[in-house]
């Protein structure tokens, strides 16, 4: 996607006019613009994107549904008792740090099904505008 740099910012490339930005951090996260969209199925899914300055292309990044805010809820639950831990100078045990990783492996790959399952799909946004997703991942 592009490269973290020293400041807390993202360096990344426009897919279509290849001009080089910088994406600002918030207490170390990656801002990105958010949406909401509505199929027609009634599902609701959460859009993670952001749009070159220069040209206006707009990258999607990330895409939510329930299931992956259910597994990002208990992803972040367990990174607050293993930060808790550490913060105590506790060792934190084997088994619970890899049940953190395999959480985290699973919420990624729940994201990257969603993706595929998306990718190239016209969707309608709140505001009745037709976009087709592509994923700049």
């Amino acid at each position: 996607m592009g490269k973290i740099l020293n400041n807390g910012t993202m360096l990344v490339q426009c897919e279509e006019c290849k001009q080089s930005f910088t994406l600002s951090a918030t207490n170390g996260t990656m801002t990105f613009y958010k949406r909401y969209v509505v199929k027609e199925s009634g599902e609701e899914i959460q859009l993670s994107y952001y749009d070159c300055p220069h040209c206006g292309k707009r990258h999607f990044v990330q895409i939510d549904d329930e299931q992956t805010k259910r597994a990002l809820e208990e992803s972040k639950r367990m990174f607050v008792k293993l930060a808790a831990k550490r913060h105590n100078y506790e060792q934190i045990p084997k088994k619970q740090s890899d049940k953190y990783k395999k959480a985290q492996k699973h919420l990624s790959s729940l994201r990257m099904a969603l993706m595929t399952k998306y990718q190239g799909a016209v969707i309608v946004d709140e505001s009745g505008s037709e976009t087709t997703l592509r994923f700049s991942v």
